[in-house]
């Protein structure tokens, strides 16, 4: 099925708005990491033994994790951006040129001869 002008433009708007809303979630998981490296700098002050280290160290790995899932959300977001912009300049192109073959860029033919 042949897409429209306008098709064109909602797909690409649509994708943009679901790259944007990984952007928002990886921004929401650094801030999750900062609070819970926040709630570790608090505890590390006053919590001494070697469970509070074993605790603390956890608390770092998993705010390290965090951090890479913050990672990874915007490369497939930065990557699902990409894609959309070159599908959405691919289709205008195929847009455009349905439209010239479709006005007068076809030589005629059809005739029986």
């Amino acid at each position: 099925m042949a897409k429209t002008q306008y098709s064109i433009k909602m797909d690409y708007t649509n994708a943009k708005r679901e790259v944007n809303q990984l952007k928002d979630l990886a921004n929401k998981i650094e801030r999750q990491k900062k609070k819970l490296l926040d709630s570790r700098n608090s505890l590390s002050k006053y919590w001494k033994s070697d469970s509070a280290t074993a605790y603390l160290n956890k608390m770092l790995e998993k705010s390290e994790d965090l951090q890479a899932m913050a990672n990874f959300l915007r490369q497939i977001a930065d990557t699902a951006g990409t894609v959309a912009k070159n599908t959405y300049d691919a289709d205008k192109r195929a847009l455009d040129l349905a439209k010239q073959r479709s006005f007068g860029g076809g030589g005629g033919g059809g005739a029986f001869r």
